[in-house]
This record gives structure tokens, C-alpha cells and sequence, in this order.
């Protein structure tokens, strides 16, 4: 499945090329260092360098969207760690008369470097579309069908094929604020292959609410809060997901700012009908909470100071890299 939708993804990118401006680029270049008080591991610094690029085109109510970003991560210095996190995105979206339609390719891709044979991976590929009618002026309809690919190289390799079906309400309130709305339904399988090469399957529904709020006036806020009931044919018990995003920033004067995120994901995988081979995996293994002050030293330079707590739950590994961090940083736009 994953070379003819590199395929269709090289297609849809070979018909931009004559578009590609430099104008229509950005760069941006950061990097962070710091102690890590590690719970888990026995490890006292991290060390963390992020390049991204983005290329956005318009033109006649179409818009072309094109990002990827790198992120290598060193753990140390007792029992090193290596760890590398890929991200892209392709997108392409048009507005009508009646409405608007977008068409999306992401890509993830997640590579652990323990110890010498202790090597875990994640690739996670969504394929799909949405559909959005505006009902009033202040009211949005809309409706998206995925395609989700996800293989995690482990011992043993397991691999998800699902479809993801969402229909929901946009509502602006007021000027600053929109309330969003969205009933969440997919229909899972999963392959597990042991050391024998038996192949066993597992196959069920996630399916719930999924709330968010945006709002932006002297402060932002995005808040998506996902609720989610998890059925499976191997066993008779339901199990449930609860997924909360936050991002809180604000501006205090021309040069300084305050950023508080959250990315908290909690599932009870614990079901003894189930092998852990065959257990639905939050999508998502990264959670944080930190705090982030920045200091602007022009336009293209920030400086910054972030303290948090991470967690990445390095799934069949039994391993957890989790800690307090105190990171100092920089960003740089080119």
C-alpha cells in the first residue's frame, strides 16, 4: 500500500514544480539543549535540533500547502539514546460557490535507537479528504473520510489498516471565538506477526464526540478534547480514550511572549482477552506539558527558555522516556 501512495504523492507534488517560487518558501532552523531529570532512564541532558519547510501557492481560490519538519534527538550521556522524528504534509484545497473540498497526504515517522539491538519505528500515513458547506454565516458543516496506514517495527511487527469517517458543526461565537463540534467513528484492523510467521488479526471501532474550541483576540487558545469508546471482536469489553490538546499564547509586549501547551493521551490498553501484539495503540506516543517564554530579538531570531514534562511511550519496548526538562533555545527564520 505505501509505494503507490508515494506514487500518487510524487504525481500530485511533479504538477506544482513550475509553481515552485522561492518567494513561497520558509525555513526554520531550531534547536534546544538542556538537563533532563529523567523518571525512567538514567540519562541528565537532552539535546534536541529541528529544521522545517513550508511552501504555500494561491491562486484563484485554490490553495497548495507543502511542510515537512526533521527532529533528531540525543539523550545522554549515561546510556545514550538516539532518536530522529519525520513529519510531512502535502494539501491542496479549493473553494466553490457552494463549498469547499481539500484533499491531504500526511506523513510521520518515529525511529528509537536504544541499545545496540534494542531499535523500535513507527510510520503513520493518512490519506484523505474533507468537505466543508458553510450553512450560515456563522455556521460550517463538515464532513472527511481517511484512509489510516500504521506499521511499528518491533518485536513483534504490527501493522493498522483502518478508515476514519468524521462529520461535525463549526460555530462562531462573536467575532474571536468558534466552537467546533464532531462525531469521530472508525473501523480498525490489525495484523500482528510473531516470531513464527503466524499472522493473527484483530479488528473493531473507536467512536465518540470530539469538542474543540479556538479563540483569538489579545491571547490564542486551541482546545480539542477527543472522547473515544474502543470495541474489539477478541474481547467483550469496551474500552475508552480520552485525548485533551491545548495550546495558550500570548504577546506580553513587542518582544516578549508566553506559550503553555498540553498534549495528554490516555488509553486503557490493559485487556487480558487481547495480546498486547493486538491491542489498538494510541495513534500518538509523545505526551507533554510545558511552559515556553520567548524573547524576540528581531524578526527572523527568537530566543526562548522551556520548562515541562515529556513522556514518549515506546510501545512492545516497555520503555518510557519520561522526565522534567529545563531547555534553553532558539529559533531562526531564513
Amino acid at each position: 500500500m505505501k509505494i503507490p501512495l508515494i506514487i500518487c504523492f510524487i504525481i500530485f507534488l511533479h504538477s506544482f514544480q513550475e509553481r515552485l517560487t522561492a518567494k513561497n518558501f520558509k525555513f526554520l532552523l531550531s534547536g534546544e539543549a538542556g538537563p533532563y531529570y529523567s523518571t525512567s532512564v538514567s540519562n541528565e541532558f537532552l539535546a534536541r535540533l529541528s529544521g522545517r519547510i513550508q511552501y504555500k501557492y494561491s491562486k484563484d481560490r485554490t490553495h497548495f500547502l507543502l511542510k515537512a519538519k526533521v527532529t533528531p534527538e540525543l539523550y545522554g550521556p549515561q546510556n545514550p539514546i538516539q532518536a530522529i522524528k519525520i513529519r510531512s504534509r502535502i494539501q491542496l484545497s479549493k473553494k466553490g460557490e457552494i463549498f469547499t473540498w481539500q484533499g491531504h497526504l500526511h506523513h510521520q515517522f518515529h525511529y528509537y535507537h536504544i541499545k545496540e539491538f534494542n531499535i523500535y519505528s513507527q510510520h503513520l500515513l493518512f490519506l484523505g479528504g474533507k468537505l466543508n458547506w458553510p450553512l450560515s454565516s456563522s455556521h460550517l458543516f463538515g464532513i472527511s473520510l481517511d484512509y489510516l496506514y500504521r506499521e511499528i517495527i518491533s518485536r513483534p511487527a504490527n501493522r493498522l489498516d483502518s478508515i476514519i469517517g468524521k462529520f461535525g458543526l463549526n460555530v462562531d461565537i462573536g467575532v474571536y471565538t468558534r466552537v467546533a463540534i464532531d462525531v469521530y467513528i472508525e473501523r480498525y484492523l490489525i495484523k500482528a506477526q510473531q516470531i513464527a510467521d503466524e499472522h493473527r488479526e484483530n479488528s473493531g471501532y473507536r467512536f465518540g464526540p470530539q469538542l474543540g474550541l479556538q479563540h483569538r483576540s489579545t491571547f490564542i487558545l486551541n482546545l480539542t478534547y477527543h472522547f473515544l469508546f474502543i470495541s474489539s471482536e477478541l474481547s467483550s469489553k469496551t474500552t475508552l480514550f480520552h485525548g485533551i490538546q491545548c495550546v495558550w499564547g500570548k504577546y506580553l509586549n513587542r518582544k516578549w511572549s508566553l506559550f503553555f501547551f498540553i498534549n495528554v493521551l490516555i488509553q486503557d490498553i490493559l485487556d487480558s482477552q487481547i495480546p498486547d501484539e493486538l491491542t489498538y495503540l494510541p495513534l500518538n506516543n509523545e505526551n507533554w506539558i510545558y511552559l515556553k517564554n520567548g524573547y524576540d530579538i528581531n524578526l527572523d531570531t527568537e530566543l526562548f527558555l522551556k520548562i515541562g514534562y515529556t513522556q514518549d511511550k515506546i510501545f512492545r519496548e516497555d520503555i518510557t522516556l519520561s522526565g522534567w526538562q529545563l531547555l534553553l533555545g532558539f529559533n531562526y527564520k531564513f
